[in-house]
């Protein structure tokens, strides 16, 4: 091989060495990076995960302290929670249809009042008249004279 030929070979294997090099410090930088966001990432979300796990045991302490007889069955606190909202729920529905049912009958029991005492005072109204008019018969004997005499001839 000619010296040129082995100098061209030297310089290549030098450009190769170097660009390895370069290659392998750019991938060195590179995974650096990756590995840094990679960190923060996993730092977030465990700071997250401290959070809600925070939440999670407030929830559960709270339960525990101001809800009688739980934990009743064997779930986490926030199934508990679940579970005690829907009876809740379920519990206040019921009530609910109770209260309304109530409210009916006694809406039906006021209009009864109601009603009976309207007849109660057309009742008393009536029975005033009738006094009125026991009172005041004599002035009124001889118009029902007549209006007898009438109905007897077919007169109105």
């Amino acid at each position: 091989m000619s010296d040129q030929a082995m100098g061209r070979e030297g310089k290549e294997r030098e450009a190769v060495k170097a660009l390895t090099c370069l290659y392998i410090a750019v991938e060195e930088h590179v995974a650096k990076d990756v590995g840094r966001k990679v960190m923060a990432a996993l730092n977030a979300l465990r700071e997250e995960l401290a959070n809600r796990q925070g939440q999670i045991d407030t929830l559960a302490n709270f339960i525990l302290r101001s809800v009688p007889g739980e934990p009743s069955q064997s779930q986490g606190a926030v199934d508990t929670a679940i579970r005690i909202i829907t009876t809740l729920r379920e519990e206040l529905a019921q009530v609910t249809r109770e209260r309304d049912l109530v409210l009916a009958e006694a809406v039906w029991a006021m209009e009864q009042v109601v009603g009976a005492m309207e007849c109660g005072v057309a009742w008393r109204d009536l029975m005033e008249d009738v006094k009125y008019l026991r009172a005041h018969a004599f002035l009124l004997s001889p118009l029902v004279a007549e209006w007898r005499k009438r109905q007897k001839a077919g007169q109105p």
